[in-house]
């Protein structure tokens, strides 16, 4: 008898240490006691409470939106709203010291992949309206390369073409069978010669009915089969004598 009651006195002396339990016989974390205080930075604080929205063991959404949360608070009530820090405290609590410090450099260089919260151009929650700042990255593209307005292409064309010459067009951007912007050649063309075609580019942001300018480099592919000596006699006769070689400093220009 004496053992029994002994147990049952054990067995709520373990109750009175188990955590709280809500209604659902679900623990209920609001109800336990506060966590203990750490040091950071010579202050006394509490550690991270719990957060609903990230239930899980891994808290690495947690650290990274507690990072956003701080730059929200600081661009909505300003750099003298105290309750900020406390999203500070929980991402340097959550997150390793060389994620967030990349994080400030990506910040301070305009590429942080998040939300950017810029206090000098922002306008707080009681301000005037200030901007919205939109970045747009442009996909490459496997023949036309953009540079503001313009377009840079190359086109390859035979040895014949760039000796005697070539008419031929080129598929724009829009693909549209109207939309054909047409070469022609009547000269020599050499490798790395460039044209440019006018009102072939990008339309402008500020008015679309200027549009910049299309440069097109040409490639000149050479045959890779033999000649016979009868055919190389041939073209040494109609190229007739030409320059000796040449030797410069192609990097420097001369």
């Amino acid at each position: 008898m004496g053992n029994i009651i002994r147990r049952h006195q054990e067995e709520k002396e373990m109750e009175k240490k188990r955590p709280p339990k809500s209604s659902s016989g679900m623990i209920d974390t609001l109800r336990m006691k506060p966590p203990k205080k750490i040091i950071l930075d010579g202050k006394r604080i509490k550690t991270t409470p719990r957060d609903v929205r990230f239930p899980n063991q891994n808290q690495t959404i947690a650290c990274w939106q507690n990072y956003v949360d701080f730059h929200r608070c600081l661009w909505i009530k300003g750099l003298d709203y105290q309750p900020c820090a406390r999203f500070r405290t929980n991402y340097q609590t959550l997150c390793p010291v060389s994620w967030y410090e990349n994080w400030d450099e990506q910040r301070e260089n305009g590429t942080f992949m998040g939300p950017r919260f810029d206090p000098k151009r922002e306008p707080h929650i009681d301000g005037e309206p200030g901007d919205l700042i939109i970045r747009i990255k442009t996909l490459p593209h496997s023949k036309f390369e953009r540079r503001g307005d313009d377009l840079y292409t190359n086109l390859t064309i035979s040895l014949l073409d760039a000796l005697v010459g070539f008419e031929t067009t080129i598929e724009h951007l829009d693909k549209h069978k109207d939309d054909q912007v047409t070469i022609t050649r009547e000269r020599v063309t050499w490798p790395g010669a460039r044209i440019r075609k006018k009102d072939e580019g990008m339309p402008n942001y500020d008015n679309n009915n200027a549009k910049g300018v299309l440069y097109i480099t040409f490639d000149v592919e050479f045959p890779k089969g033999e000649l016979t000596p009868e055919e190389k006699e041939a073209i040494r006769t109609i190229l007739k004598a030409g320059s000796p070689p040449k030797t410069y400093n192609g990097l420097r220009g001369y």
